[in-house]
């Protein structure tokens, strides 16, 4: 369970942002929450060990301590983890002009200017 607890936070925090996102577009390129968490829940990865660290740091009032070592056995497991995995595909990554490479639009956008 401890492996899941980043990742199930991971994915509510794509959850919220979708629901947060209102455009037109937005909604238009991912009309379902589905199927943006599916797709981008490894980008809030980060985000999520922030926060999940962050727990660590409230009261116990705030956090129970069985909580607190959840928390702590699930970082430890995925920086263990972290060694040998391969890092995630999120989307098509960031474009690139290629000037080299003739016949694309991207060179068509560097020598429009």
């Amino acid at each position: 369970m401890t492996a899941k607890l980043i990742r199930e936070t991971a994915k509510e925090l794509a959850g919220a942002y979708w629901e947060d996102n209102h455009t037109e577009r937005f909604r238009k390129f991912w009309p379902s929450v589905e199927t943006f968490i599916g797709r981008n829940w490894p980008s809030f990865g980060e985000l999520a060990m922030t926060i999940l660290t962050d727990m660590l740091r409230r009261k116990e009032s705030e956090v129970p301590v069985t909580m607190k070592d959840m928390i702590v056995e699930a970082l430890e497991q995925n920086a263990k983890e972290a060694v040998h995995r391969r890092p995630e595909k999120v989307g098509r990554g960031p474009m690139m002009l290629r000037p080299d490479r003739p016949g694309t639009m991207e060179q068509h956008l560097f020598w429009r200017k």
